[in-house]
């Protein structure tokens, strides 16, 4: 009876045993399962990818991706779904590696032709697919890459089986793709929705040999004037695209063009350019320059190239006010006329003589330059009208004007060398030739490069400053508390650190254009951050200093038709420090309706099978016309229907 019980005692025990046991090996179970779910993560490591450069060190500012390179980790099924267009290469988490500009990321080398990839798969896990993509031929390495950027390379079906922890796949790599390329490798799991998504920054060469873009050939002038040249050229190419052209004049760079043709302007009558053009491919390699071409411009047609009155037009009818030029002489109209020549009818005043325009401005030079200003003065132009005022150009782009002889051009690049010119403008209208070139360099940055911008003056140990008054020092920004002098500011509590050096605002990214015109490009970017916030952003054109933003996008005005134009946009933060320029990007305006004598008109051109109704407007050689009342069929310039506007 003892032993009876015993036995049974004894078996309950067992039992309780047993189930808690197998409680505990199946919680184990499942903590193996959810770890080894966890931990399926993994990397490309040969050849290193985006994400393993930033572990090893190769690649900086990266984030939290350095310490885990193996948990780029979303949604899978890629391209139907999966990291939204522009986050692709950090899988929509870690936004440093959406980053992409030309020379952001360190680069490994690759041949065409077949190339092994190696992931290190921290755990094994399920597998339903590998998958590799390759950047498109005309792909921008200055923007962060999309669907529509990429195309497959290669792909594996794993069917579910479990890898390596060190698995390779070849994929060939077609000859038309060198240069700087991504490869993106997508890892798809077998058993949840999740993917592993790597990038790897290739710079492919073939042979061993980067193919680079071909040099421009015959290159030649088309048309010229005392004050221009226009040069076209034959295309390049090259296996990524080509993404501008530079033009060198006597050696110096002097613009860019996405096509291939330039006009150069602002230049002197009668004197002879050297030009030499070299093509710049998508990956940003570039040609050798052409064989050099001399053109000289045309002789000066008595010294009134600049005159802004409109030719003469016998058939158009004119009221008392409006000014024209003939044969190089200004006239202007006392009353009403029409087909009266200029010089012979009693109805046009004499303006000005041919020639007797403005003087050239001499003697252009400064009395100031600070890392962002250059003060310039000049010696007064003379003209029997009288000088209205002068045209500042930078690098030959109009930048500004003045009623006096001194203009100070702002917003520039600290340690930059740029040309100025200055042109008179008389009563008028004429304008006279440029003045001879000066070339001034503007002062080195005080800050330590991580903070280009900071408009605050460097701290001076001698003088005394009051309470909110802000200096520089180390590159970091302060402001003062109360009034002090020769306390250094990183260690006097009567300053405050408004933000510390290399802490400024971030680059502008992604700048690109909505929409042009024949006089107008509306840029768009990315918005910059900063621990202060962004107050608003420079617009730069061609590295000058054209307008201000408190939003993240510009509409540039005033432009010439069919002109190239190379935009950069800075942001500034609420301690006034300046970010380093954005990336270059190059907009073409559209070509002019008119005939070229009316440019940047809006108006619709003219059409003779249209009805119009009063109010209209439209462009009709050149004139902007407005209907008075229904029309249909009566030429502009000839039917009383139509005012001239």
């Amino acid at each position: 009876m003892t032993t009876q019980r015993f036995n049974l005692h004894l078996s309950s025990k067992v039992t309780a045993l047993m189930v808690g046991f197998s409680v505990i090996l199946l919680g184990f179970a499942f903590s193996l399962v959810f770890a080894q779910n966890a931990s399926a993560h993994g990397y490309i490591e040969s050849p290193a990818s985006r994400a393993y450069m930033c572990k090893q060190g190769e690649n900086t500012n990266c984030g939290s991706v350095q310490y885990e390179p193996q948990s780029i980790e979303s949604i899978g099924n890629f391209p139907t779904t999966g990291p939204a267009d522009g986050q692709i290469t950090g899988g929509g988490i870690f936004k440093e590696l959406y980053e992409q500009k030309s020379d952001r990321w360190k680069k490994v080398t690759l041949q065409t032709g077949l190339n092994t990839f190696t992931w290190k798969l921290t755990a094994p896990h399920a597998t339903d697919n590998w998958k590799y993509y390759i950047t498109k031929a005309n792909w921008d390495p200055n923007k962060p890459i999309g669907r529509d950027d990429i195309e497959l390379l290669c792909s594996f079906d794993d069917k579910g089986a479990k890898p390596n922890p060190s698995t390779s796949h070849q994929c060939n790599i077609p000859a038309d793709r060198t240069g700087y390329q991504l490869i993106l490798g997508v890892w798809d799991i077998a058993d949840t929705p999740m993917a592993f998504y790597q990038v790897i920054d290739a710079n492919i060469v073939s042979n061993g040999t980067v193919q680079g873009p071909t040099v421009p050939a015959n290159v030649s002038s088309t048309n010229k004037t005392a004050t221009s040249v226009t040069l076209t050229w034959t295309a390049s190419t090259a296996p990524t695209g080509i993404a501008k052209y530079e033009v060198y004049r006597n050696s110096n760079l002097v613009g860019t063009s996405v096509t291939n043709s330039y006009v150069d302007q602002e230049l002197t009558a009668n004197t002879a350019y050297v030009y030499t053009v070299r093509s710049v491919d998508v990956a940003g390699g570039k040609s050798q320059t052409s064989p050099a071409v001399t053109i000289t411009t045309s002789a000066d047609n008595g010294g009134n190239n600049g005159n802004t009155n409109p030719e003469w037009i016998s058939t158009k009818a004119y009221v008392g006010g409006e000014k024209v030029q003939y044969n190089g002489t200004s006239y202007e109209a006392k009353w009403w006329t029409q087909n009266e020549i200029p010089g012979k009818a009693q109805v046009w005043k004499l303006i000005s003589d041919a020639g007797q325009g403005p003087t050239v401005p001499t003697g252009v030079h400064s009395m100031k330059t600070t890392y962002t200003s250059v003060s310039l003065m000049w010696t007064a132009s003379t003209a029997p009208t009288g000088i209205t005022q002068y045209e500042i150009y930078s690098n030959h782009i109009l930048v500004g004007t003045s009623t006096t002889t001194a203009y100070e051009a702002i917003g520039l690049s600290a340690n930059t060398s740029y040309v100025f010119t200055v042109k008179a403008i008389d009563g008028a209208g004429n304008k006279s030739q440029a003045s001879s070139a000066f070339t001034v360099k503007t002062s080195t940055d005080g800050g330590t490069g991580g903070n280009e911008g900071n408009n605050y003056p460097k701290w001076d140990a001698t003088k005394a400053y009051v309470g909110g008054e802000k200096v520089q020092y180390n590159g970091a920004s302060y402001e003062a508390k109360w009034w002090t002098q020769n306390e250094i500011p990183d260690k006097a509590q009567v300053w405050k650190l408004i933000s510390d050096a290399g802490q400024g605002p971030t680059v502008p990214t992604g700048v690109h254009s909505m929409k042009t015109t024949s006089t107008s490009v509306s840029l768009m970017w990315t918005a910059s951050t900063a621990p202060t916030g962004i107050t608003q952003y420079e617009i730069y054109s061609n590295h000058i200093l054209v307008g201000t933003s408190t939003t993240t996008a510009y509409e540039a005005i005033g432009l010439s038709a069919n002109t190239s134009y190379v935009f950069t946009v800075k942001a500034i933060d609420g301690a006034g420090n300046k970010s380093q320029a954005s990336s270059a990007f190059t907009v073409k305006t559209s070509t002019d309706g008119g005939t070229g004598g009316n440019e940047g008109n809006n108006y619709p051109k003219w059409d003779a099978k249209k009805a119009y109704v009063g109010g209209e407007k439209v462009q009709y050689n050149g004139t902007s016309y407005e209907a008075k009342w229904w029309t249909q069929n009566e030429i502009p310039d000839n039917a009383q229907v139509w005012k001239q506007i």
